[in-house]
């Protein structure tokens, strides 16, 4: 890669033209003592991966990233991180969006437009028993191409009449974007991400399926609580579902509530 990037002083860039995940080799630079903020993005993936390693196909053209997260405290292992990321990602989309762009989000890990999934989010810890604190996590989004995706009706920015659009612009709007809803998030907590999701909740799908607990949970989202996890109506009882069942995280690395 030869174009110079810009990206707030909080961010290390790796570029790469192709790797097998951004979100393993995250992970390798952890184990080689990479510090908050490392952040890999490559042109393609050979065996990328979102939630729970589900595959998400990635041919050049689209955006890959995968951020190392060095969490001091226990409250900054919160897993709403994922909804940080989730609403940078719309906040990117929306400011670049074509006018009556219908922008909505599925909770947690989904960014809708037009009724189709354009961008995804992953969170990801070391797994249980597995020392160190650090997180990665990952956010795609299909600027020029998209495959099937296994939870949503897909589609791609090209496809929505987003113009012009390079994969580098999207890129430093998603670090700028991420930037500004964690120093909300210190200031104000998880409420400003939850009501902006919330505000754009995907009315046309809306349904999950996680393991909690010693079972499975599978219902409907009609909302979230205040620490970002879900109201799943399940048969007509209303469960919560937590961002760390979700996201298949270790218990321990959950912050209050989660």
């Amino acid at each position: 890669m030869t174009e110079r990037i810009e990206l707030p002083a909080a961010y290390t860039l790796h570029a790469l033209d192709s790797v097998d995940s951004v979100m393993d080799e995250a992970w390798r630079l952890i184990a080689a003592g990479a510090g908050e903020g490392a952040l890999v993005w490559a042109r393609s993936q050979t065996a990328g991966r979102t939630q729970r390693g589900r595959p998400w196909p990635s041919p050049p053209g689209n955006l890959y990233l995968g951020l190392v997260l060095r969490p001091d405290t226990a409250a900054e292992r919160d897993p709403a991180l994922a909804l940080l990321a989730l609403c940078a990602c719309g906040s990117a989309l929306g400011e670049i969006a074509p006018p009556m762009t219908d922008l909505k989000y599925r909770w947690p890990d989904r960014v809708i437009v037009n009724g189709a999934a354009c961008a995804g989010v992953v969170l990801e810890d070391a797994g249980p028993g597995q020392a160190g604190d650090a997180l990665v996590l990952g956010a795609f989004v299909n600027v020029h191409s998209h495959a099937p995706d296994q939870q949503a009706a897909a589609s791609s920015l090209a496809a929505e009449g987003f113009q012009d659009m390079r994969v580098e612009d999207v890129l430093t709007g998603f670090c700028r974007h991420f930037a500004r809803w964690a120093g909300l998030w210190s200031e104000q907590g998880i409420g400003p991400a939850v009501r902006q999701i919330e505000g754009r909740l995907d009315s046309t799908e809306r349904s999950v399926t996680a393991t909690a607990g010693a079972g499975t949970v599978r219902g409907e989202v009609v909302g979230l609580d205040q620490t970002g996890a879900a109201r799943v109506n399940a048969g007509g009882a209303e469960l919560r579902l937590t961002l760390t069942e979700y996201f298949g995280l270790a218990p321990a690395n959950a912050g209050p509530g989660q």
